[in-house]
This record gives C-alpha cells, structure tokens and sequence, in this order.
C-alpha cells in the first residue's frame, strides 16, 4: 500500500534534510491498516528529544496527507496554552481544519446538505458532553467543609419548590439543619441527573463526529482516517498537558480518529512529577494516554549538522572549511568541516546543537570580510565545551606542536584521519593520489598559525606552490591569503579562543 504522492512529495520534503519523509510513509500505511481493519480511535506518541525536527516533520506529514485525500489537523498545543479549557481550544482548531473540506461539498445535493448540517451542530454537542448546565457552587463556611455554599442549598431548595404547584417555598420556616440535609440530597440527586446527561451528551457527540467522518469518507471528500497532530506538547503546563490529553482520550475516541502526540515524554512526565511530587510515575501516568510509541530515529550527525547549520546562516560565510578542496568533485562546506570533528570527537547531537550556538555567537563577532577558518573555529569550540582545561592550554599556547597533536590523539575517539590528495609533478598531467591524513596533522597548521609570527608562514611558500602541495601542508594556502606580510603577530584566527570564551556563557 503507497500513500506517495509522487511530484507533489517531491515539493513538500523538498528540504528534507533529515531523510524524515520515509517515516511519514512507513508511520501512514502502518495507521491507515489498522484503522481498515476497525481499529478504534487511536492516540500515538511521536517521541523525540528537543531538536530533532518533530515540528517540521508532522507539518510535512501532514501536508503530504492533505495531498493525498486525507483529512489532517495540526493542533499547535503550546500557542493554545493560554486557554483555560483546552477541549475548547482544542475544538476550535478542529472544526477550521476540516472547513475548507467541508465548504468545498457542493450545496445541491442532500449528502453535501446534511453533512454541512453535521459540522455546524457538533460545536453545540461538545459543549453539552464538556460543559454542565448546574447551578454553579458559591462560596461560604459551608462550602469549606462540604463543598457547598448554604446559600446554593437554599437556592436547590427553592428551585426544586418551584417546579412542584402544590409546595410552597418554605425555606424560612426550616431548621437549618434540615435546609441542609434536604438541599444535599437535591444537590446529589441533580448531580447523579447532571452525570447520566453528560455522559448521553459525550456518546451523542462521539457518534456525530464518527457520522461526519463516514459522510465525507462516503462522498469521497476524504480518504482514510482523520489525522489529528498536537505539537508542542512537552513545552505546555502540565495543567493544560493533562486536560488536552483527558479530552481527546475521552471525547474523541472514536473509529477513523487518529491522534498523534508529538512530545518529549521524558521531559513530559518529569514536569509531572515536579507537579505531583517526586515518588509520582509521570512516564507510566502517561502511557495510560497512548496506544502506542513511535520514537523519531536520530538523524545521522551530518544531516543533522546540515539543517542546523542552514537555520543558522553560518552556511552564508566567507569560509575555508579547511580540508582539501581538490579532494573530491564537490566543493567542501561547513558542515564537511564541523562533520569532521563531530565524528572524531563523537558528539552526541545536543552537544551538536550547542555547540552550533556557541559558534553563531563567534561568528556574530567576526568581520565581515574575514575568511573563517571552519575546521579550527569548530575544534575550539567543541573542545571548549567538552575538556575546557586543555581548552584553556591551547588558547594559552601552553603546547608544542608535538604536545598539541598527542592531545588530539588523545580526544579523539580513535583514529581520525581526512581525505586529501597528494600530487605527482612527475607522472603525466600531475596524476593525483587520495589518501588519508591525521585530522591532528591538520589541526596543528592551524595551531601553529596561533603561536607564530608571519615569517614561517612566508618562508613555507617559498620554495613551493602550496596550492599544489600536499595536503595538509595545502593547508598554508588558506592561511596565508588572510595574513597581511607587514604583520609580525599570529594569525588573526588566534582571536577565535577569546570569543569561544565570552561565547560560552551562551546557552540553549
């Protein structure tokens, strides 16, 4: 079974950089066969952590659902949260998702006139299933120990009196105590009365809303089950969090009704648990809600740092990402650069993320007509956050070059090397060889621009074209374009560890 759109999926994930469209497919043949095959309404749990794109990916889902026939909903939960009744909310985005589905029936024929008809009564029946017609309780020294005002039981009293022609009210004439007693049990009896209403009113309105759903189904103004995304639901009060999920479990649990929760439930059922004290389960509390799970894979690092670095605009530079840009048919880029180190150090990617942070703030604080030295910038600062002492021993230029490429070897997981090319001037038309190179023979170019003066830098080209030379002696190139000669003082990317210092009270 496909649900692709064909052209139209193309467009929608066109900046997919995180492969999510494959799960969208996967996650809607998976629900729409349950939901053949009778399937109760359902409420799934999109589990991420913060940063892995669940927004984009449930808005895209969703607009690929909409292409292909589907009805699909996206409930913004956190934008909502300033409501009190998060049923109503909840409802009011509901019904303007389906309108344009509904506005497009044609008028001139029964189904379209009935369905219409349908669509506006369902408001009216939520509200007799959420909201109750009692008298609402006052407040009084009674109400503190029962729970009711004496002023509300006089009030029952009185209207049970006067819907009786051969009682007078008599109220006044009463003890107190038996106005009391008498007032409780018409208080209980109206609530038993008010408790069986609601729960016709919650069966009428799941029964209109499952009815609405088969009419459009019927006329083919939908196809399959109707998808209903919350988002942001970990950011919500837990308050708000708890009544949403209590509402749409209770209210709109019926067949061809999808819910998918997208959320953090770690981070949700810790905020239970600030709520409700330490000892309380917040994750099992939660599960009660779900019919089941769908944790959002991890992205590999290098998508990730890709649609990072795009909403970033560190992609906007004037870089040199600092490998060897003869290495490969494609230009290198930043986030060739930042890959590089995030493989060798292994960071996971929250780290990723703040680091990124970090890195926008230094750049933020780079002239503008500066080339950024990517592959040191990102070392630094990844090494700033992760092993801050010898941070401080680099920006110190407390290191030789040898002790500085142990330390690499050191914090590296492993064996880091990068491609680059060495070139034959002997064989015919300069044949290139690819090989490996230590990452830490690289860094150390840089290193050593950050402890030396311009002369050695100077001296090096000489006696070569370092456009030619191997790499990563290639490297030199790169650094001398952004040395002035007249300068007897390190490179001015030697400056990169004290804005990665002020840069690191930035956090995310």
């Amino acid at each position: 079974m496909s649900n692709s759109g064909g052209d139209n999926d193309s467009v929608i994930w066109n900046d997919d950089l995180l492969d999510r469209k494959r799960y969208a497919d996967f996650l809607t043949n998976y629900i729409d066969k349950k939901v053949e095959i009778n399937q109760p309404g359902m409420v799934m749990a999109l589990d991420a952590p913060w940063g892995l794109g669940k927004t984009f990916f449930i808005s895209r889902w969703a607009e690929q659902l909409r292409a292909s026939n589907h009805a699909a909903v996206v409930f913004d939960a956190w934008l909502n949260d300033t409501s009190e009744t998060a049923v109503v909310s909840f409802m009011a985005e509901l019904r303007a998702g389906l309108k344009p589905t509904i506005d497009a029936l044609r008028l001139d024929t029964a189904a379209g006139i009935a369905i219409k008809e349908k669509s506006k009564n369902l408001a009216s029946k939520l509200r007799r299933a959420t909201w109750s017609t009692a008298k609402v309780v006052g407040t009084g020294v009674l109400k503190k120990a029962t729970g009711i005002a004496l002023q509300d039981i006089v009030g029952a009293i009185t209207d049970a009196d006067e819907s009786n022609a051969d009682v007078e009210p008599s109220t006044d004439a009463l003890p107190e105590k038996q106005i009391i007693e008498k007032g409780l049990d018409d208080f209980f009896e109206r609530s038993l009365q008010s408790h069986a209403e609601k729960m016709r009113a919650v069966a009428d309105f799941r029964q209109s809303l499952q009815e609405l759903l088969t009419d459009l189904r019927e006329v083919n103004a939908i196809t399959g089950p109707l998808y209903v995304f919350i988002d942001e639901l970990d950011r919500c009060r837990p308050s708000y969090a708890i009544n949403l999920l209590e509402g749409i479990k209770h209210l709109f649990s019926v067949h061809g009704v999808v819910f998918i929760v997208s959320t953090n439930l770690d981070q949700l059922s810790k905020a239970m648990g600030g709520v409700y004290g330490p000892s309380f389960d917040g994750f099992l509390y939660l599960k009660r809600f779900f019919d089941f799970e769908y944790e959002l894979p991890e992205p590999t690092r290098v998508n990730f740092i890709e649609s990072q670095v795009i909403n970033t605009g560190l992609a906007k530079l004037t870089y040199h990402s600092g490998l060897d840009t003869r290495a490969s048919d494609q230009p290198t880029s930043v986030i060739d650069g930042f890959a590089a180190i995030s493989e060798a150090m292994r960071l996971d990617l929250r780290s990723l993320t703040r680091i990124l942070n970090s890195i926008e703030a230094v750049v933020a604080n780079i002239p503008a007509n500066s080339s950024v030295a990517c592959l040191w910038l990102f070392f630094l600062t990844a090494l700033k956050y992760r092993y801050q002492e010898s941070f401080r021993a680099i920006a110190s230029h407390n290191l030789d070059i040898n002790q500085f490429k142990e330390l690499c070897k050191r914090i590296f997981n492993g064996p880091s090397t990068v491609m680059g090319l060495r070139l034959d001037e002997s064989a015919p038309y300069h044949r290139a060889q690819l090989q490996a190179y230590s990452l830490a023979d690289a860094l150390a170019v840089y290193y050593r621009a950050t402890t030396e003066n311009s002369e050695w830098i100077l001296r090096a080209g000489d006696n070569a074209d370092l456009s030619t030379a191997p790499y990563p002696s290639f490297l030199i190139a790169t650094l001398r374009d952004g040395w002035s000669i007249n300068r007897r003082r390190p490179h001015p990317i030697d400056g990169y560890a004290r804005l990665i210092a002020m840069a690191g009270h930035v956090s995310s």
